[in-house]
């Protein structure tokens, strides 16, 4: 089963992807995340960001500790936003974003990391989640992410995809 023909092609879902164990991992990831009380759509962005640069573990470690890194971001500048107390209060979000993404490029130049689409990723989880600004939020999204990320590395422990290799002239 080749991964590209399960998913494109069809409009609607393909019974090879109904049939596969591939969409019980993911209903399993759902169900583990909404069991414990975490929003499920961070799990599934937690999954996006594990592929967003990389098809291994290496890869999928460095994208989850950079998406970590984007919450961090995130919610520190929306804490510094808060902190201005800006009048008229409409302003704080665009403010905070503003200092979220200078700090993502301050990041890529002090550091020499430029995965801005993982950063991106924690930084709208940060933005959407609307949770309250506390360490105890922070540590909720990272494991929520986490849950998604683990459950993309068991996708590709369990049906690895195979390295094409590169040719350099």
């Amino acid at each position: 089963m080749k991964w590209p023909s399960v998913l494109t092609k069809r409009k609607s879902l393909s019974p090879q992807l109904l049939k596969s164990p591939i969409l019980a991992i993911l209903i399993v990831a759902a169900l583990v995340g909404y069991l414990g009380g975490m929003p499920i759509w961070v799990a599934v962005l937690g999954v996006i960001a594990y592929y967003s640069r990389g098809r291994d573990w290496r890869a999928g470690a460095y994208n989850l500790a950079c998406v970590v890194t984007g919450l961090g971001l995130g919610l520190g500048a929306q804490t510094a936003a808060h902190k201005w107390q800006i009048d008229p209060s409409i302003l704080v979000r665009p403010i905070a974003l503003l200092f979220s993404i200078i700090s993502v490029w301050a990041m890529g130049m002090v550091t020499g990391i430029r995965n801005v689409t993982s950063y991106a990723i924690g930084i709208i989880i940060a933005f959407l989640a609307q949770l309250d600004i506390t360490l105890d939020a922070y540590f909720q999204l990272i494991a929520t992410v986490s849950i998604g990320a683990a459950f993309a590395g068991l996708i590709d422990i369990l049906w690895p995809r195979q390295q094409r290799a590169v040719r350099t002239c």
